[in-house]
């Protein structure tokens, strides 16, 4: 077994020489410095083996830590790891004649430890009569442990309780609105649930939330969390904390209303919200990521959150309340263009040094230079595209019509028919009005159409004219079997078509004076500009040298100010829990680089959100360099059994350290398949994490930076400058190929190679970057010049990362390419003498690769041809004499560059890339040609894969087989390599742990081993001495659990002034009793008697009697200076989502009943008048008898709403379709006990110049619940949460607004955030509706 390279010194005292027997120091090894670790504090670490003659080798190990308890703490933890593997037991015996544990892991391998004041010492040895001769001239220095000690529990976060599941659930039947099958209606008691979790210690995480009502601003959610936490704990089930929900995080809350000037501010033309192009998503705002006081408020929130519980010992880690960072990748470019985001901007242009002539030339704008900050723009990617060369914009009032079956529009000719009723006038690109043609789920076709003016033809007589247009539609519909492209008619003709965006010349079909055109949209919702430009389509790299840097600018600023929010945030986390580790989600959009650096920094780790529909290697391999764990969670709850498995063999294949089954504990426990496949995979899945990474490591280059500066590939393409770039998405060697042939593999990202993470290692696969920093080729050729091999694919460093088409590393090793050639027009053909590639001399092979991504495109475009230079060995020639394949020896290396990518031949299924033969065979004859370490175990089918690991505490190899078989069991020749015969070799299945039979030839193990359909078997093999083990587990925990940093930020300004919050929290600190109380308990409160004290929640685990009539009161005072503002006071008694009351209550202010028995999810009362201002208040409930759980799951508070400056009725006959398609009046508010059916009441109003930059103006709707939503202001939803709590609607609609001009409003009613609703008829009860002015 490899050493890992921090090791442990060697300390010889006199201790350690037996009178009786002569001990020796046979081995030594060294680290230096002392380590500062969270939980074990400071350590000083020494490890030796000693032998003597007639005796086993004694291994002593010794941690100097800063006290007592901390040296204990260190033993528990080690000696508890220990047990974790097969075949190891604990218990009481006698040594060197004194009574002491010893942890005997067979067949023979014995611990014991002791303490000496600060200082633990473990022995071991696989003899335990040696050990008792080594420790009998010490036994009565070291107090020896007689149980394991306890320890943090936090540290076996990933150790004990690697498989976990996402929630509990709570009292809510979730299946109804997941579609889970397999389970009946109705209630579900969570406590079977957290017995089921607690009986097979798989962890959960309950969620610590802000509360997200319409008003319950700062209002912390946590009303199930104490219970679930507590009842775990008397469980002895340790849980995480799921944190969600920083301010803005998840839109359409209180806080758009609270805080609508620190919201972002979406391109005019942008239809995609943060999970797509849906009206749900698209109306749902957040807080700009460059505005930091907002986050700084967040953060004070989000510390408010955690700390109940961050320090509770049965909670072991936290998570990033940022939930995901980014899911549509054209909103997160055109998300915001507020005045944060223009500052923001302007701040990073001057802090990288450039004036506005710098910037002039950037933007190209050497004809009309800038002269003012005011006029340098946030690009957008149509600065790239076209805009600049721009001399029509097509955006304005068009006419839509929507397809209901693909081509209906192409055979009756809509781009030139007459315009009828059946089409509908909208503003595009950026109205709403979009969605209502495009309603299921952004899927579908549609035609649009316009006229418009062009001028003279001489004007622009000498210049090429291009139509850009933007659909930004998935590249699913433009690729595969059957690609489609939106099609563009001029003036009656076809000018040409476009994918996901394009430019076609138009200069043919233009004419003087009025034209017409139509565009043929397919696949969903238009997202992006449309406009005449001058410009000739290219892009990055290909837009010039100071276009080029914009770009990347550009690109890099859009994730600097979301890295800072985010390390400022986890900095006052820091300051509440500076141990425990912390989840981030999805950070994949900071690039590797950061997310790295923000897990470093702040013990962090990274945790991927779609196991099961990909296979995502990446964040595990890109971290382990870095001595980071990496998770999982499944995409969606499973829907059965097949989902189960197409999860779980991802899940180990990675190498993950955690995962958590989404979303709650039902989707498994009610499901009766899905429960019983969790009990037969119990052996299995607990010993997810118990393993990490081990063995020869294959490096692959993947770097994320470049791929970030990827941009979105034109149809059609124009020549070099527009063409589809290449990155590490689509030639991945880690996303099949390495398992298929059984080798492990990590990931170098541009920091990695920065760090010189790449040294120890021999070989680096390139994974396609073809945009490369010259940073990174020095770093890589520094790595050749000391012995190690680089491979290169056809396209590696074509260009750098401000110049196209350098070929540097070509140019770098000597070698020029000559040209690019296309595919399938040629053999390549291998030289009889090379020894590059054993078992391909002299042979030929079409070059015709293929890399085809999951809808069938080939990502292999072309090949090169090289002139190998002085140095160069040719290794493969195409069939015209030019080389394929070149190697050059570079000092103590060598570069092999491959022109040809004839070998690849592989496709993405599900996120794997399932490669064939020839690609196998090649990747093999590689590794062979450079003497490539053997993989550490292979199997003789080629759909078993094997994969290499090894236990955290150092004990055991492990050998993971995953079957790709389907409906096939089989049995599998293994081959593992040993340098000596193992203690044992145990399989663990579904079956168990049991001894596994061998034999041993060749210095290695060969064993059969029964792998069924669709498992997952582990071979676990002991191989390891009891020094080299030590180490490896004290080398793993200074790699896990690394200082973090604590800020000095200080978040205490975010609590008071304008971030005040107008809430008060009822929650703590009432009263409750199950005895008929007198008829005074609604006016005071008393100490005593039966009354027992509790916060509000569920009542039965803070001792009520199961479904027994309860009466609970709670005593408190208003906030000091509400009875001075004015405004009204809300009392609100409701939950986000499902039962709020268990059991009907009735609800009391003092003295007055609010409400009756009611089982209501959602009351709120304006309380304005009965509240005592000067105290004391008694708030009180009434639970009447009835099912088992007894109190509330949602939120009680009060809310001030500040008075308005001034107010502008609405009320008026508003228009509006009836449900003939008539248009009629509607009169606002509705008239007493009536109910008015239709469609888009809409008013026009002036709205004054003046307002603008004086007021913030929000719409106040009060109304039945399901005719209060919100508003589209000029064809722009801004609509509250689709949950809908109560009658009022309150919302911010200034950024919507035209000033000094007529404003069209439209009511919007439920089902406003789904496509397909707006124009159906509705029932509209509205009581009062005005625009309230806030100065």
């Amino acid at each position: 077994m490899k050493y890992a390279a921090i090791m442990l010194a060697i300390l010889v005292s006199t201790s350690s020489l037996n009178a009786q027997t002569q001990w020796q120091v046979s081995d030594t090894r060294q680290v230096p410095g002392q380590l500062e670790l969270r939980a074990f504090g400071q350590v000083n670490s020494t490890i030796g083996r000693y032998s003597a003659k007639g005796q086993s080798p004694v291994t002593e190990a010794q941690f100097q830590t800063q006290n007592p308890d901390k040296a204990k703490l260190l033993l528990g933890k080690l000696l508890s790891d220990i047990q974790l593997s097969p075949d190891v037991s604990m218990a009481m015996q006698k040594v060197a004649n004194m009574d002491m544990l010893v942890v005997t892991a067979k067949p023979s391998l014995f611990y014991v430890a002791a303490t000496q004041g600060r200082t633990g010492m473990v022995w071991a040895s696989t003899s335990l009569d040696s050990l008792s001769d080594f420790i009998k001239p010490q036994v009565e220095q070291w107090k020896f442990l007689t149980d394991v000690p306890k320890y943090p529990t936090f540290l076996d976060r990933f150790d004990r309780y690697g498989w976990g599941i996402y929630g509990l659930g709570g009292l809510n039947n979730h299946h109804s609105w997941m579609k889970v099958t397999g389970d009946e209606p109705g209630f579900k008691d969570p406590i079977e649930d957290l017995e089921f979790l607690a009986e097979n210690k798989i962890r959960f995480e309950p969620w610590l939330d802000p509360a997200t009502l319409d008003n319950s601003d700062g209002i912390v959610k946590n009303t199930e969390a104490p219970w679930m936490i507590q009842e775990a704990t008397k469980r002895g089930l340790p849980v995480g904390a799921r944190v969600y929900g920083t301010i803005g995080g998840s839109g359409a809350n209180w806080s758009d209303r609270r805080f609508p000037e620190y919201a972002d501010q979406p391109a005019p033309f942008l239809m995609s919200g943060w999970h797509g192009p849906l009206i749900y998503w698209k109306a749902r705002k957040h807080m700009s990521w460059h505005a930091p006081a907002i986050h700084g408020y967040g953060t004070l929130k989000t510390m408010e959150l955690i700390k109940p519980w961050a320090n509770h010992p049965n909670v072991t880690n936290l998570m990033s309340p940022y939930g995901e960072l980014t899911h549509d990748r054209w909103y997160n470019m055109h998300s915001d263009y507020s005045k944060w985001a223009i500052d923001s901007w302007h701040r990073y242009l001057k802090q990288k040094g450039y004036d506005l002539p710098k910037l002039s030339k950037m933007y190209r704008k050497d004809n009309m230079p800038f002269t003012h900050w005011d006029q340098v723009p946030v690009p957008e990617y149509a600065t790239f595209a076209g805009l600049n060369g721009r001399v029509l914009s097509l955006a304005g009032d068009w006419y839509a019509r929507a397809e209901e079956k693909l081509d209906d529009g192409l055979n009756a000719k809509w781009w030139q028919t007459d315009i009828d009723d059946n089409w509908r006038s909208m503003h595009m690109p950026g109205g709403d009005s979009i969605f209502e043609i495009f309603p299921d789920k952004n899927k579908g076709s549609a035609w649009f159409r316009r006229s418009f003016d062009w001028p003279t033809l001489t004007q622009h007589a000498n210049q090429k004219l291009y139509l850009y247009y933007f659909p930004i539609t998935h590249t699913q519909y433009h690729n595969g079997d059957n690609p489609r492209f939106h099609s563009i008619y001029l003036n009656g003709q076809k000018a040409g078509q476009v994918g996901i965006w394009g430019a076609i010349e138009v200069s043919k079909f233009l004419k003087s004076g009025s034209n017409t055109i139509a565009l043929h949209n397919i696949g969903g919702v238009w997202n992006g500009r449309v406009f005449i430009s001058t410009e000739a389509p290219a892009v990055y790299p290909y837009l010039g040298k100071e276009m080029n840097q914009l770009w990347m600018d550009w690109k890099d600023w859009l994730i600097d100010d979301k890295y800072k929010v985010w390390a400022s945030n986890l900095g006052g986390m820091r300051q509440v829990t500076a141990e425990k580790p912390i989840k981030f989600m999805a950070p994949i959009g900071f690039g590797t680089d950061k997310w790295l650096e923000l897990s470093t920094t702040y013990g962090g780790w990274p945790h991927f959100t779609g196991e099961g529909i990909w296979f995502f290697p990446w964040y595990k391999r890109y971290g382990f360099l870095y001595g980071l764990p990496a998770s999982s969670e499944t995409a969606g709850p499973a829907k059965n059994v097949k989902d189960l498995y197409n999860s779980y063999r991802r899940i180990f294949m990675a190498g993950l350290n955690g995962h958590d089954a989404v979303f709650l504990a039902q989707t498994y426990t009610r499901n009766k398949d899905q429960r019983q496949w969790w009990i037969d995979h119990m052996p299995i899945l607990h010993q997810l994490g118990r393993y990490d990474i081990d063995g020869p490591q294959v490096l692959i280059y993947r770097s994320t930076r470049s791929m970030e500066y990827g941009p979105m590939a034109p149809h059609p393409a124009v020549g070099d400058s527009a063409r589809e770039i290449q990155n590490g998405w689509d030639w991945d060697l880690g996303r099949g190929t390495m398992q298929t042939i059984g080798h492990s593999y990590l990931y170098l990202d541009d920091k990695s190679l920065a760090d010189g993470k790449m040294y120890g290692y021999p070989l680096m696969l390139d994974a396609c970057n073809e945009v490369m920093d010259s940073k990174a080729i020095d770093n890589i050729m520094q790595w050749v010049e000391s012995g190690g091999t680089y491979v290169t694919l056809p396209f590696t460093g074509r260009s750098l990362l401000e110049q196209p088409d350098a070929w540097a590393i070509a140019k770098r090793a000597g070698v020029t390419v000559q040209r690019t050639r296309k595919l399938d027009t040629g053999d390549v053909v291998f030289t009889k003498d090379q020894k590059t590639f054993p078992g391909f001399q002299g042979k030929r092979f079409r070059d015709n690769g293929k890399s085809l991504d999951w809808v069938g495109n080939n990502h292999n475009p072309y090949s090169i041809e090289f002139a190998p230079g002085q140095n160069g060995q040719i290794i493969a020639s195409y069939d015209n004499g030019k080389a394929a394949i070149v190697r050059v020896q570079v000092g103590r290396g060598q570069i092999i560059l491959m022109g040809s990518a004839f070998w690849r031949d592989t496709q993405d299924r599900n996120g794997i890339w399932w490669p064939k033969d020839l690609e196998v065979n090649f990747i093999k004859s590689l590794l062979d040609g450079m003497n490539f370490e053997k993989p550490l175990c292979s199997s003789s089918d080629p759909l078993v894969w094997a994969q290499p690991y090894r236990t955290n505490n150092g004990l055991d190899r492990v050998s993971m087989l995953i079957s790709w078989h389907e409906d096939k069991d089989v049995t599998v020749d293994v081959t593992l390599p040993i340098q000596s015969k193992p203690q044992q070799l145990v399989s663990i299945s579904l079956h168990g742990a049991k001894p596994l039979d061998y034999t041993v030839k060749d210095g290695a193990i060969h064993a059969k081993v029964q792998v069924p359909a669709k498992e997952v078997v582990l071979l676990m093999m002991r191989d390891a001495q009891p020094d080299n083990a030590l180490a490896h587990w004290w080398n793993y925990q200074t790699k896990m659990w690394k200082p973090a940093l604590v800020s000095d930020e200080d978040f205490g300004v975010y609590a008071q002034g304008k971030w005040e919050d107008p809430t008060m929290d009822l929650i703590k600190d009432w009263q409750f009793t199950q005895q008929q109380p007198g008829e005074s308990w609604l006016q005071t409160t008393s100490k005593g008697g039966s009354w027992k004290q509790a916060d509000m929640g569920i009542l039965n685990f803070s001792g009520a009697e199961d479904g027994k009539a309860l009466w609970a009161r709670k005593q408190f005072d208003m906030p000091k200076g509400w009875s001075n503002r004015g405004g009204t006071i809300t009392l609100v008694s409701g939950a986000w989502a499902g039962p709020h009351y268990h059991n009907k209550a009735s609800l009391y202010l003092n003295g007055q009943m609010l409400h009756g028995p009611t089982d209501n999810s959602y009351n709120s009362f304006d309380v304005t008048q009965l509240l005592r201002p000067n105290g004391p208040n008694l708030l009180a409930m009434k639970f009447e008898d009835g099912e088992k759980y007894i109190g509330i799951s949602g939120q009680v508070y009060l809310y001030q709403r500040a008075p308005a400056t001034s107010t502008v009725s609405l009320a008026g006959n508003w228009q509006y379709t009836d449900p003939k398609g008539d248009q009629a009046t509607m009169p606002i508010p509705t008239p007493t006990g009536k109910r008015i059916k239709g469609s888009q009441p809409t008013m026009k109003i002036d709205i004054p110049k003046s307002w603008q930059g004086k007021y913030r103006v929000r719409l106040y709707m009060h109304g039945k619940n399901t005719s209060v939503q919100g508003a589209y202001v000029n064809d722009r939803l801004v609509r509250r949460h689709h949950h809908r709590f109560g009658e009022i609607v309150d919302i911010d609609i200034t950024d919507e607004l035209k000033f000094g001009q007529v404003n069209i409003v439209e009511l919007a009613c439920a089902g406003a955030e789904r496509s397909g609703t707006r124009y159906k008829p509705h029932d509209w009860q509205i009581y009062e509706l005005r625009l309230d002015l806030f100065e």
